[in-house]
């Protein structure tokens, strides 16, 4: 198996970024999922978790905005709005996007090495 290239100081920074907003979003779903109790309390979290999650993104979209303000509401806030979202935003980026579908050929590829490899006899 060959060594992974090298990435560059950009697509690492972005990556870097991504997996911090990414942890934030994790946390954020996982209070929401857990359901604090109180309404006051749990959107003051939102509010704080959604600029946290906001200023660790790499660039700032309007729709980063909308999943804030819907992540706010009490019983909107079920699904793991921001988890989905950074995935979505992961995928849509063009360096990151690059970095992900290299990911996905090499394990795909190494998976049908594995199914082509006859059982070992022991």
């Amino acid at each position: 198996m060959s060594r992974p290239k090298k990435l560059s100081k950009k697509a690492s920074k972005r990556l870097l970024m991504y997996g911090i907003a990414m942890l934030l979003a994790i946390i954020n779903d996982a209070l929401d999922l857990a359901g604090i109790g109180v309404p006051m309390i749990e959107t003051l979290f939102d509010a704080a978790l959604a600029i946290l999650i906001i200023s660790a993104l790499p660039e700032r979209k309007l729709t980063d905005i909308l999943v804030a303000l819907g992540d706010m509401f009490t019983g909107i806030d079920i699904a793991p709005m921001w988890t989905l979202y950074l995935l979505y935003r992961m995928e849509r980026d063009p360096e990151v996007g690059k970095i992900l579908a290299k990911l996905r050929t090499s394990k795909s590829s190494t998976k049908k090495e594995e199914a082509l490899r006859p059982p070992e006899q022991t």
